[in-house]
């Protein structure tokens, strides 16, 4: 683990790749990665937002010194950056599939870059960001301060102003929560409310725009505390 450990502190800065550790294994690396990737790929063609957690990798070695079997390890591992597996059944499963992207100023709660299945999330939301405002509704348009006062028919087919954007804005907001790509809309929403997210470039070009999101959690950890008492008081 020290050797991994000192490979990802020289890749903090790296927002999009790993490293996935499979100790032991007589398994070629190039294999592994390619079945991990393979993996990786099918899910998120299909649903962005699911974990890769659990998912097997078959026939390949399953190795001897399996320090990635241990949670503890597992933890420290995947908070320094490392892809940790797991023997479940005679088989092995990836676990927390994570990049090297661990900045001291960045907090760990907060870090969006962590977990390669968020970078899958964010590629799918900046794409339907890219189509959306690539219809033909928001090519050739006109600026103005207040779409309601432009009456001609032909002109306010064209005719935007800031809360165009705005609306659209939430528009993909809702589309990205029915996709479980973000927690909830209810945050965009709420900063569209109280900040300014969308400003008119001063000459008149266009518009900038910040699209506030929290993306959904990866959930891989269910906690239960279970309770129990001999008295039969709480019956009689």
């Amino acid at each position: 683990m020290l050797a991994l450990i000192a490979l990802t502190d020289l890749r903090k800065q790296d927002r999009t790749n790993g490293v996935l550790a499979m100790p032991g294994s007589e398994s070629h690396p190039s294999e592994f990665a390619a079945l991990a990737m393979g993996a990786m790929e099918a899910i998120s063609n299909n649903l962005a937002e699911q974990s890769y957690i659990d998912e097997v990798l078959s026939d390949v070695d399953l190795g001897e010194d399996r320090w990635t079997d241990t949670y503890d390890f597992r933890d420290q591992a995947v908070k320094a950056g490392i892809s940790p597996t797991l023997v479940k059944d005679g088989a092995i499963t990836l676990q927390n599939v994570v990049t090297f992207y661990r900045p001291d100023a960045v907090p760990q709660d907060s870090n969006g870059y962590r977990s390669m299945r968020n970078i899958s999330i964010i590629q799918n939301i900046l794409n339907a960001e890219k189509v959306r405002f690539s219809l033909d509704k928001w090519k050739q348009i006109t600026i103005v301060k207040d779409t309601s006062r432009v009456t001609d028919v032909d002109s306010r087919k064209k005719a935007r102003d800031k809360e165009d954007v705005v609306s659209e804005i939430l528009a993909l907001a809702g589309d990205f929560e029915k996709k479980a790509w973000i927690f909830s809309k209810d945050f965009t929403t709420q900063k569209a409310q109280s900040e300014e997210i969308v400003t008119l470039r001063l000459n008149g070009s266009g518009f900038d725009s910040i699209f506030p999101l929290i993306l959904s959690g990866e959930g891989g950890i269910l906690n239960m505390t279970t309770e129990f008492d001999v008295s039969l008081a709480v019956f009689l």
